[in-house]
């Protein structure tokens, strides 16, 4: 069952979930963020999940078709995904604006996502602005709850 999950994102295992239907759950997680964090554009989100939400979450940010969600798969234990939001934005359809457009409550939900890395692994995580990390959950639930400042 679990090479039909990975390799047919609209494939789901009797009363489960497939891919896709995890990706549209997880999704406003990530804007509900984007509208309520004030410093969104400077700020660096760790959002910690089972490997199979971080691959179809990462799918979905970065506006895959279906067909391409198993693209990425194999996930591995306490490694994760790395994306950077930006304002949409096109010059050859905004000539008249010099500089790109920045996050307003209006167009965080309209962020353009970009891969910065996939599997990462360690404990490096890289800092950096309008980034949100998503690492998988077994070991990094272990290693934020010993930490005193973990998030609730």
């Amino acid at each position: 069952m679990r090479a039909l999950w990975r390799h047919d994102a609209t494939w789901a295992p009797p009363g489960g979930e497939s891919r896709v239907e995890v990706a549209r759950r997880a999704r406003p997680v990530v804007t509900e963020l984007m509208q309520s964090l004030a410093d969104w554009d400077s700020a660096t989100v760790l959002l910690v999940a089972h490997g199979g939400i971080i691959s179809a979450l990462t799918s979905n940010l970065l506006e895959l078709q279906v067909r391409q969600y198993p693209l990425f798969s194999g996930l591995g234990n306490a490694c994760g995904s790395q994306l950077t939001a930006r304002p949409r934005w096109s010059a050859a359809e905004d000539q008249e604006q010099s500089t790109p457009p920045e996050f307003s409550p209006a167009t965080v939900a309209d962020a353009q996502w970009y891969l910065d890395g996939w599997n990462i692994g360690g404990i490096g995580i890289a800092c950096g602005f309008r980034r949100i990390t998503l690492f998988d959950a077994p070991r990094w639930t272990n290693l934020v709850n010993r930490d005193s400042r973990s998030v609730k």
